[in-house]
């Protein structure tokens, strides 16, 4: 079992991708929206602990999806929650033996509320936030700040249950390539 597995319900392969990816960016901050129980968070902590971590969630689950724009999502609000809320997410590091991201931001994420984490150099972004809603505001908000080469990464990028994920990642303009054999989304900053 890889290190931090009982903290994630991503693979071993996809944690494995992010401790490559977060190693191989330029300085900046690392930003993670959608964690669940914080084993992302850890891994790349893990192998690039000298960055600025900045962890985006609710700590309550998924938001409401859009009527529209996640159709034929089986999720539901609040699903993938985790029992005991952030204090929870916290007591996770500690069993964990791995020291706390510097920033946790606790809120639904909506266009309006992601304003609260200010402008910053950002070298990668981490999104796993299953909707269109949320993941489209991380995208429009955090593209801006992205260092040259910085990333974006967006899980379940064609996966059938999270459809909102691709109509984000065609309304944010971005140019995203899926990773394989992963369901990740790519968008690498060249400018």
């Amino acid at each position: 079992m890889v290190k931090y597995q009982d903290y994630t319900i991503l693979c071993e392969a996809e944690l494995d991708y992010l401790r490559e990816t977060v190693k191989s960016v330029p300085a900046g901050d690392v930003v993670v929206c959608g964690t669940l129980r914080g084993g992302d968070v850890m891994a790349m902590m893990d192998v690039s602990p000298d960055r600025n971590y900045v962890v985006v969630d609710s700590f309550k689950g998924l938001s409401e999806p859009h009527k529209v724009k996640d159709n034929g999502t089986p999720h539901k609000a609040s699903e993938f929650s985790i029992e005991g809320g952030r204090p929870a997410f916290e007591k996770n590091f500690k069993r964990a033996k791995a020291p706390l991201p510097q920033e946790i931001h606790q809120m639904y994420i909506t266009e309006e509320s992601i304003k609260v984490v200010k402008d910053r150099p950002v070298s990668l972004v981490w999104a796993d936030l299953d909707f269109w809603e949320p993941t489209l505001s991380v995208f429009n908000h955090f593209a801006p700040m992205l260092v040259k080469d910085g990333k974006i990464l967006t899980h379940d990028l064609d996966f059938s249950h999270t459809p909102g994920i691709r109509t984000a990642v065609h309304d944010s303009k971005l140019p995203f390539v899926r990773v394989e054999p992963f369901n990740i989304g790519l968008y690498v900053k060249r400018s």
